[in-house]
């Protein structure tokens, strides 16, 4: 029994076959999206430089951009930014965890565990 795709030109009998088509779809779609992912990186960083050039005591936009240089792995330039977010507003953003998540990405496992622990176990409230 064939199995039907979307497109009607295309009757495929065997599973591998309907998986490969869809992966070729997805690579067509989906390619451009990725290859864009560099410029999207410098366009979200150039929008946050210019508001941190605006409003240099905006610890959410020093934890954003830290955030930015952790999806990039830059973890070095991401703990720079969470040490200015402990120093503006200690304690009001979920520095521990990106903390954590930076210092897995340089290679240091046990301050990881620590920096996740503390954010795990913080209090509430």
């Amino acid at each position: 029994m064939p199995i039907f795709s979307p497109c009607p030109i295309l009757r495929l009998t065997r599973p591998h076959l309907l998986r490969a088509h869809w992966l070729a779809v997805l690579s067509v779609t989906l390619g451009p999206l990725l290859a864009m992912a560099h410029g999207t990186f410098d366009a979200r960083l150039a929008v946050l430089n210019e508001k941190l050039v605006r409003q240099p005591e905006d610890a959410a936009l020093h934890f954003n951009l830290a955030e930015l240089y952790c999806e990039h792995e830059e973890p070095t330039k991401a703990l720079a930014e969470l040490e200015r977010v402990k120093a503006l507003a200690p304690g009001k953003l979920p520095v521990d965890y990106l903390s954590g998540m930076c210092l897995l990405q340089v290679g240091l496992p046990a301050d990881a565990l620590v920096a996740l622990n503390r954010f795990q176990y913080r209090p509430t409230g």
